[in-house]
C-alpha cells in the first residue's frame, strides 16, 4: 500500500521524483519479496517492475525478479535477467546465489562453456566452498 502511496504522490509531484527513488526501490524490493514468499510470483514480478521501471539497473530488484521467473517454470526470462546482473554486478563481486543459479541453468542448456566461466569466477571469490569445485569438474568442458 505504501508503494502505491509514493507512486501516486509522486504522479503528482514529479518534481521530487529522484529523492524518492531510493524509497521507491526499496518498497519495491521488499514488498515483492514478501509477495514471493507468499509463493505469489506473479504479483511479486508486477510489484519487482515498479521499482525497476524507477531504477532499472537495480541489482536487487533484478535478480529477485529472475528468481520469480525462475519459480514460474519462465526459465529463459530467468537466464536472461540473471546474465544482466552479471554484467551489472562490478568487476571482481559475485553473487553466490545468482552465479549459481545461472550456472546450472547454463549447463542445463548445452552452454557448459558459461557454466565453467560463472563457477570459475565463483570459485576465486569462494575458494573454500567444495561444492563449486565439485559442480566446475561437472561442467568444464573436456
Amino acid at each position: 500500500a505504501m508503494l502505491r502511496e509514493v507512486q501516486v504522490f509522486l504522479r503528482f509531484n514529479p518534481d521530487f521524483e529522484a529523492v524518492y527513488v531510493p524509497l521507491l526501490t526499496a518498497l519495491a524490493y521488499l514488498a515483492g519479496m514478501a509477495a514471493a514468499a507468499e509463493g505469489e510470483h506473479e504479483q511479486a514480478l508486477e510489484i519487482y517492475a515498479l521499482g525497476l521501471a524507477a531504477e532499472p539497473e537495480h541489482i536487487g530488484l533484478r535478480s529477485h525478479q529472475a528468481l520469480s521467473l525462475y519459480c514460474l517454470g519462465r526459465k529463459m526470462g530467468a537466464m536472461a535477467e540473471w546474465e544482466r546482473v552479471v554484467a551489472a554486478t562490478p568487476e571482481g563481486t559475485v553473487l553466490p546465489l545468482v552465479w549459481t543459479l545461472l550456472a546450472r541453468m547454463c549447463a542445463e542448456q548445452g552452454n557448459p562453456a558459461r557454466a565453467a566461466e560463472l563457477l570459475k569466477a565463483l570459485a576465486k571469490a569462494m575458494p573454500e566452498e567444495k561444492g563449486v569445485q565439485a559442480f566446475l569438474a561437472e561442467v568444464r568442458p573436456s
